[in-house]
This record gives C-alpha cells, structure tokens and sequence, in this order.
C-alpha cells in the first residue's frame, strides 16, 4: 500500500497540527497533575529542535539517539529527528552500557538524547563514541558537551528542517547487540505511513478516543500502533511510569482510556488482580459472581456479549470506556483471552516483527478469532513453506508487502538470509493459514525467545557472556515455559550448564552436588551483569555429562531441549540435584 503522494511523518504531523493545535497531544502524570504538550508545542518545538540539530552538523540521514523513559519530550524528539532528515535510533533503557556501547558505535550515532535518569550513562557514551557531537538532556544535567532542552525550545522562531520522503530510512530498531553482533533494522518513512493509515482503516478509532501508552517506545509496536496512529487522528496519549497494578489502574481510571495496546503478561497482571479480590469475596457474592461468569460464558457461546453489563464495577476499574484491548508482543494464552471475553473486554491479539514495522496481522472488532493472530493486513501477502516441515499445513511464515523493512544495517548478508530479491520475507517462525484467512502460530524456527512482556532474548547472546567463565566447560540456552507466578505460561531463558571439572579441581572447588550449583550459580550471576535484566537466566540444570553435538562439534539445540523435557537422567544430569531457581 502506497500513498498517493510523496509525504512524509512530519509533513503529515503539520497536517495534524494545524487541525488539532490546542488540543493536547501528549501527557504524563506527575506528582502535581497531569503534564503535557499540545499538538502545536509538539509541532513548534520538533521544528526548533531540528533547527538545533541541523546546526551541529546532523547531517540527512545521520543517526540520532534517544535513551529515555515514555515521556511526551520522547515525541518531541522523535519528530525532530525525522524534521532534521536524520535517522532515529530508539534505545532499550533496560540494556546495560555493555550492550548499548555496541549499538551506538555500530550506528556512529551524532547525537543523544538523553533523560535525567540516565545522564552517568551519557557520561560514558560521552567518552567512548568518537562520531558523538552533542547530548540534549531532557531534564537536567547540562554540562560540557550537553545542552538542555528547554534552552534549545527557549531560542524564538529558529525554524529549519528538511524535506524527506517514504524511501528515506526513518528508523533503525536494534534487535541484538550485547556480546553479539549489533543487529539494526532498518524502516522507512513507507513503512511507517503504511501502518498508520491501515491501522487506521481497519481499527476504527477516532478523535473520541484516548490511549494509555503501557509500552516502551523503543518497542516498534509502540511507536506505529501507540503513537504515530493515534496522533494522526488528533487523539491524546498518556504515559504511565509504572506497571504496578495499583497505579496503573489509578491512571486508567483517570484518563478513562478507550484502546489500551499491551503485552500479554500485562493482560496476566490485570487478571490476577480481578481473581485475587474474587477470592476475597464472602462465600455467598463468591458463589454469585462464579454463577455471573458462567451466565457470560454460556451467552457468548450463542454469539451474545453480555460481560460487561454484568460486570459494571470491573469496568469501572479500567475507567469504563475500554472499547478493546490489542495484544501482540507475544504469544497470548487462550484461557486469558477467554477470560476477558467473560467479563465483557474484547481483546485483539495480532502478530508482527521488527522487521515488518512490526503489525503483519491483526483481529478487528468485526472478525476476532481467539487463538488465531487475525488476518494479514491490506496488501500484505502470505504464504507457508512447508519445505522443511513435516506436517501437512505447517511451515516457515514468508510474508510480503509494504510493511518489509529495508534490510539490516549495514550487514547485507544478514539480509540476504531473510530476504530474497523478490522481496518475500522469512519470519522464522511457523504457522498455518486456515480456510477463512486466519494465521495461526504454532512455534518457532530460530532459537529466538520471546519473554511474555514481548523482549526478544538471542540464546547465543547469553551463551557467550556465560562461556567466558572458566568454570563452565559448555552450556546450552533455550527458553521454557514458566510454571509458577504472573510469568506462569510465559517463556524464560533456561540453561543446561556442563562444569568444567579439571577447572573447578584446580581451584580445589569440592564435586559435591551442592558445591558444584553453588559456584555455578556464584558464576552465572557475576557474567549476567553485563545483560539486560530480561536476558537472564531464570534458572539452570547441571549436567555432568557432553551435550549431544553435530559431527561438526555444534550443539545440538533442538536435542538438548528434547532430552531435558524428556527427563533430566537424559541429558546426563547428577540425579541427587533439582533445577536450581534464579532469584531476580
């Protein structure tokens, strides 16, 4: 899908400026009230900030980055970025320096910006990246080699920007980059318009909507999905800090949000707190609200919705005017989604990547499908390949469309590896396609793990960090399911760990069970400081024997995973231990 002119993200932006201007288009709550910026500021101040990085020397198609939590200013500046013609490369606040060095060195980045909870990180970025010309501090910190924002927004009528359009690169989001090789995904002005405007046309939101942003905007479904659409139709978004129920649900209950766009595990929270105060009812209103459940899923199954005018007061907790929830991120446990449907919320899940910017399909209001990710999207095609797979309707996921990225920056054989020249796109991941049009995902091709708050976690990432002990003669990372807790269902990354035994001798470490987990574990903690907090093991097994390998000497991934849900005897794990339990 290509729009009919030549426009840009600012260009439209100005478009929606102009209409909305005094409304406001981005707020957060503070400890006073609600703060924010109208669509006019907004407008206003990214020109200026352009003006600003044009200035410095940001060149067209320059990278600039932004280090900082959800925040209006994160708009402000995304818009100034695409105003300079520069690039913008959002960063995951959870990475530690060990993993953001590499990407801002691989992106030769021209600028930062940074917020005030990050400023002794900037110091760092300050001293080690050459191509590095200037630091704008959102809130505090001015110093050598930074300015502070509002002295930039303060200089009156500096206005420059340059004119870019759909080819033009707009983002890159990187998928990988700590021990590994940085991975920069490369999406277009093109990209973007094309989710903004179908998202748009099939979601149906207007200007009575409102948005809470749960999401952070490093994630690509939150800047298509949770920022650009909604502000191209005038609608106002609030950021929230925090996930902890209590004031999460404190802030909906406050803006009244209509479209709230999660993660499942967000979902999970939500639904532990509602049959957390179930439980506490008196046994009569207990008994009472099972039967009211049981009433809501009986009609639903006769095609009638009826949840939400038994369920007033649990509405009333989300603000009362969610019209639905879109969930991606993801995989999405049937039995939550039933579970909201019971209590009268529609819940929309839908399926994307990073490399397709990201939505590739979606359920709508009018067709949903639970355990299905929706139908693709407008003028995305899809096909299976079920070359290498056994099952009759199973196969690798290819897609095709205006949503594909350009590729991986600067690594065209990484590209080439997931792209063909007819520009049919290998998700790695595995579904089927029902009679009706529906995708179905069923697992994965790569080793890639997918957190249940939607975190990519590469496998060998975590290997490398963990090898470089000396104590640790081979390990394997795969993600297993959580069997306890709000993660419960949801993947975590998990080890088979084989101790180096001459090693452990020499330093006279006892081979005792105990002492062996114990110093394992002493070793998995101290090499996990340099990954973000979600790349870490949440647990490990020993095993004191070889792990299965290619003739090539290469893990065999699939087999080890095989054999340790088989049973632990099968990897050749010491029988007098249990899998030892990370704690966060």
């Amino acid at each position: 899908m290509k729009s009919k002119t030549r426009i840009s993200v600012n260009e439209l932006f100005e478009a929606v400026r102009k209409r909305y201007s005094d409304n406001t288009a981005l707020q957060a709550k503070r400890e006073d009230g609600y703060s924010g910026i109208t669509f006019r500021e907004l407008g206003d101040g990214a020109l200026r900030l352009s003006a600003f990085l044009i200035s410095l020397g940001v060149a067209r198609g320059d990278k600039v980055a932004i280090i900082s939590e959800n925040r209006p200013e994160w708009g402000l500046t995304f818009f100034s970025i695409c105003s300079a013609g520069a690039v913008a490369v959002p960063v995951d606040i959870k990475l530690t320096i060990d993993e953001i060095l590499p990407i801002l060195r691989h992106a030769e980045a021209k600028a930062i910006f940074v917020s005030g909870k990050f400023l002794k990180l900037a110091d760092i970025l300050r001293r080690e990246l050459p191509s590095l010309k200037c630091i704008i501090a959102l809130d505090e910190g001015e110093g050598p080699g930074s300015v502070l924002l509002d002295k930039i927004l303060a200089v009156p009528k500096r206005v420059r920007f340059r004119r870019v359009y759909e080819d033009e690169t707009a983002l890159i989001i990187y998928t990988s980059g700590t021990t590994g090789r940085p991975k920069g995904v490369e999406l277009t002005y093109g990209n973007l318009l094309y989710q903004v405007f179908v998202l748009y046309d099939i979601l149906h939101y207007s200007r009575k909507d409102r948005f809470v942003s749960m999401l952070p905007l490093h994630h690509t479904f939150e800047i298509t999905s949770g920022l650009l659409a909604p502000l191209s139709q005038g609608i106002t978004v609030t950021y929230v800090d925090t996930l902890k129920s209590s004031e999460l649900l404190a802030v909906l209950r406050e803006v009244r949000p209509s479209i709230c766009i999660v993660v499942p595990i967000i979902l999970k929270l939500f639904l532990q707190g509602i049959e957390r105060e179930i439980t506490a009812l008196p046994p009569i209103k207990r008994q009472f609200a099972g039967a009211l459940i049981r009433l809501s899923s009986f009609a639903a199954r006769h095609g009638f919705r009826i949840g939400k005018w038994l369920f007033p007061m649990v509405h009333e907790r989300f603000g009362g005017k969610v019209r639905y929830f879109i969930s991606g991120g993801a995989a999405l446990e049937l039995n939550v989604a039933h579970s909201f449907d019971r209590l009268g919320f529609l819940v929309l899940q839908g399926y994307g990547l990073t490399e397709t910017s990201p939505v590739l399909s979606v359920n709508t209001c009018v067709e949903n499908r639970y355990g299905s990710v929706g139908r693709p999207l407008p003028c995305v095609k899809v096909k299976i390949d079920r070359e290498l797979s056994s099952g009759d309707r199973e196969g690798e996921i290819m897609i095709k469309g205006p949503n594909v990225m350009r590729g991986y920056y600067k690594a065209l054989d990484l590209t080439d590896e997931v792209l063909d020249g007819d520009g049919w796109f290998r998700t790695g991941d595995l579904g089927w396609v029902d009679g009706d049009g529906y995708l179905y995902i069923t697992g994965r091709k790569k080793n890639l793990i997918v957190t249940g708050g939607g975190k990519n976690v590469h496998p060998e990432e975590v290997e490398e960090a963990l090898s470089r002990s000396p104590l640790i003669k081979e390990l394997c990372v795969f993600g297993r399911s959580a069997t306890r807790g709000l993660r419960k269902g949801c993947e975590e990354a998990f080890a088979v760990i084989v101790p180096n035994v001459d090693a452990c001798q020499v330093r006279n470490i006892p081979l005792d069970a105990k002492s062996l987990h114990d110093i394992i574990k002493s070793e998995v903690a101290r090499l996990s400081l340099v990954l973000a907090e979600y790349k870490r093991l949440s647990g490990f097994q020993i095993s004191m024997e070889e792990l299965p390998k290619t003739t090539t000497r290469k893990i065999r991934r699939k087999d080890v995973v095989k054999q340790f849900l088989m049973g632990i005897s099968a990897v050749g794990v010491d029988k007098d231990s249990s899998p030892v339990t990370l704690t966060r």
